[in-house]
């Protein structure tokens, strides 16, 4: 048997016997009060307490146990000692594992920076995937993180941390419930905006019934006008310019829909072609923009 075989025999056989002594499936917290090895060495070991569990042939959640029953714990339990009172081999093994153990701490401190091994302690602590409440309970800032990473699950990646394939669901839902009530609110300041010719205050949100409450406006951008200025950032790229091509493009199809080429007053009054000043910019005037696109004889 070799050193770590040993090592998880002993763990075992130590979680088997707490389990017999509560007479329930033993918790992390009872092993700490209780048993004679870390909880957090379960999960090392093991993946998770709950494997550590599976793998002792002990059945069922971990629970409180009776009230009768965990006092008389409380005496020590007597470790296993050798004829002159030294530690057992399986005591040694422990030891050994913690110096393995302080010295791959050792090396993460140095192949990690101070985010990823706060989400590293995180993850031991809850003897899993951590959450940004994980860091946030412990004083700790999780957007400082998320700013570094860019999302919370990117931060568990760097440290090869992945969600799990019901905690992915349940966050891409969150996005896509996050940008459809995105959507909601840009409606309502785009239609408040058309109504009224201007862009609404908080105090205009409060007064208007058929928009949304201020909270909401607070809860997904911060404030009502940072919901204004996203609207207009996105704005000013859907009106991008056209191009040249596609100005020729427009004169053509006007042409071919109407028999006719467009005048200066044409382009000003209708609602398929682009601004008059579109055609300026790109080509000096409109009878030149007609001369590219190669309808000049057609306007005679």
């Amino acid at each position: 048997m070799t050193e770590d075989e040993a090592l998880e025999e002993a763990l075992l056989e130590e979680l088997a016997l707490l389990h017999d002594e509560l007479g329930v499936p033993p918790r992390t917290i009872d092993m700490g009060k209780h048993g004679r090895f870390s909880p957090a060495l379960y999960s090392d070991i093991f993946g998770s307490w709950k494997k550590s569990l599976e793998k002792a042939g002990v059945e069922g959640e971990p629970r409180r146990p009776p009230d009768d029953v965990e006092p008389n714990l409380d005496a020590v339990r007597e470790w296993d000692t050798d004829a002159t009172g030294e530690t057992t081999a399986e005591n040694d093994l422990l030891d050994s594992h913690k110096d393995t153990e302080e010295t791959e701490r050792k090396d993460a401190e140095e192949k990690f920076d101070e985010h990823q091994l706060l989400i590293l302690a995180a993850a031991e602590r809850v003897e899993g995937v951590p959450t940004p409440e994980s860091l946030r309970i412990r004083g700790h800032s999780a957007n400082a993180v998320i700013d570094e990473y860019g999302t919370w699950e990117n931060a568990l990646a760097s440290v090869g941390i992945e969600l799990p394939e019901k905690m992915r669901a349940v966050r891409e839902e969150k996005r896509r419930r996050g940008r459809r009530d995105e959507e909601k609110l840009l409606d309502e300041v785009r239609k408040y905006r058309n109504i009224h010719g201007k862009a609404p205050t908080e105090k205009d949100v409060k007064e208007t019934d058929w928009m949304s409450p201020v909270g909401e406006y607070m809860e997904v951008f911060g404030a009502v006008w940072s919901a204004v200025d996203t609207l207009r950032e996105g704005e000013d790229e859907e009106e991008k310019e056209p191009s040249e091509d596609e100005l020729v493009s427009e004169l053509k199809r006007y042409y071919l829909r109407n028999g006719e080429v467009p005048t200066r007053q044409d382009v000003r009054n209708s609602t398929t072609l682009s601004e008059l000043s579109s055609y300026i910019d790109n080509f000096g005037d409109v009878r030149s923009a007609v001369e590219a696109a190669g309808l000049a004889e057609r306007a005679e």
